[in-house]
């Protein structure tokens, strides 16, 4: 289910607000993936195994992901899909409990950058 609120889009897997704004999110529990798009935000919930959060492949100058783990596991990962994180060609794994973090893409040579 798609929907509209300001200038970002979301789409609606568990329905939740943040305060009074909801922004583009998606439960990643179906198969321990999911797919993001540009100006989502990722909620991790399921305890149950690793969940890998895959990067859009052909990204813009100041396009945005954030991901936000609260399954409590230190072994997510957020797939690069061709494009350096932080200037590397890895993925990333996130060895942090309940971490929080935005992905914002800068170019070709850097790549993605945690902000």
């Amino acid at each position: 289910m798609a929907r509209k609120y300001g200038d970002v889009k979301y789409r609606v897997i568990q329905e939740a607000g943040i305060g009074k704004k909801v922004a583009k999110r998606a439960r990643a529990d179906v198969g321990g993936a999911v797919a993001a798009a540009t100006s989502e935000r990722i909620l991790i919930e399921d305890t149950t195994r690793a969940v890998t959060v895959t990067l859009p492949a052909s990204p813009s100058f100041e396009d945005e992901v954030s991901v936000v783990i609260v399954n409590g596991r230190l072994d997510n990962v957020v797939a690069r899909n061709g494009q350096r994180i932080q200037g590397l060609t890895e993925d990333l794994t996130i060895d942090v409990e309940n971490a929080a973090f935005s992905l914002i893409y800068v170019n070709s040579t850097f790549g993605w950058r945690i902000i």
